[in-house]
């Protein structure tokens, strides 16, 4: 029995890459004796462009994919729930994926073991792409730790582009409810805390194959780290009376992580003997990550300095 994924892509400005991004998923499913059938949903977000891009999309693919249009801008969460509400859940799975993503051509075909077990989440890894140069390296040396309490510490997953989320997960009100409307950036994160809290198991299957592409440029929220820290900060704070006493503390340690490193990985920020506890607190927690390490590693690596 074939089953339907649906792929849910938000566009704001992003003429330049939303075509490359619905021809991977296509490219991934096309001739390809799969037993998948694609439904894919692009909602746009911007209201400078709206109609130039409505008629560029229904030009290339005309009934390939189903183009929403919000009213007013109302920022990615609120898009992917509102798309999400469209779909009536009449899928089995899941694909978050942003306008800059690409899919591998091999990418469902990798995905196909979890889809046979049923799983929750599935979580892919991926090459971190520089787009400046096009050097590449790949996101996960060993596979990431992924139970709530480890997400409680801080988002694993590097962009929701490498989780496919069943319609048991997918279908609870409001997925990515919790992310703040000011700061940008945490709104994945907010998801997978909400999928815990509301399962008290929750099947994910890790693959380890990169079949996904993050793309580095310079307009990835991931580069505004402040932005994403406050985003993540204004996320624990909303779940601290929605957790157990040992979780809160788990969210108050990330809340004072972030908050600390927004003031010591300032230009500006003068060293104090004060802070050296923080300092060695913060350093710790850092060293403690090991795909953090290797990602802040890679992003040297392949010449990605911001």
């Amino acid at each position: 029995m074939k089953k339907n994924i649906t792929v849910i892509t938000p566009y704001y400005k992003g003429e330049n890459t939303i075509c490359n991004t619905i021809d991977s998923v296509f490219l991934g499913v096309d001739n390809k004796e799969l037993d998948i059938d694609i439904n894919y949903i692009v909602i746009i977000d911007s209201m400078e462009d709206k109609e130039k891009i409505f008629e560029i999309l229904i030009k290339r693919y005309a009934n390939r994919i189903t183009i929403l249009q919000n009213e007013k801008n109302i920022g990615v969460a609120d898009s992917r729930n509102r798309a999400l509400k469209y779909t009536e859940f009449k899928f089995d799975y899941v694909l978050f994926l942003d306008q800059d993503d690409l899919l591998s051509e091999d990418y469902f075909i990798n995905m196909k073991n979890g889809i046979s077990e049923e799983a929750d989440l599935m979580v892919c890894n991926a090459y971190v792409v520089n787009t400046r140069n096009g050097k590449k390296v790949k996101m996960y040396y060993k596979k990431p730790n992924l139970s709530f309490k480890d997400f409680l510490k801080g988002n694993k997953i590097l962009t929701p582009g490498q989780v496919m989320f069943s319609r048991k997960v997918a279908k609870m009100n409001e997925l990515f409810k919790g992310c703040s409307t000011e700061f940008k950036g945490a709104d994945d994160w907010a998801s997978y805390i909400n999928i815990f809290i509301k399962f008290k198991e929750v099947r994910i299957k890790y693959i380890s194959a990169p079949v996904f592409y993050y793309n580095l440029h310079d307009n990835n929220y991931s580069n505004n780290w402040k932005e994403l820290n406050m985003s993540a900060v204004k996320t624990a704070e909303y779940f601290m009376d929605k957790v157990s006493d040992k979780e809160i503390s788990i969210l108050r340690k990330q809340i004072e992580f972030l908050k600390f490193e927004n003031v010591y990985k300032d230009p500006n920020y003068r060293f104090s003997m004060k802070d050296i506890r923080n300092i060695v607190l913060y350093l710790n927690y850092k060293m403690g990550e090991y795909n953090k390490i290797v990602h802040y590693i890679n992003k040297k690596i392949i010449g990605f300095n911001k």
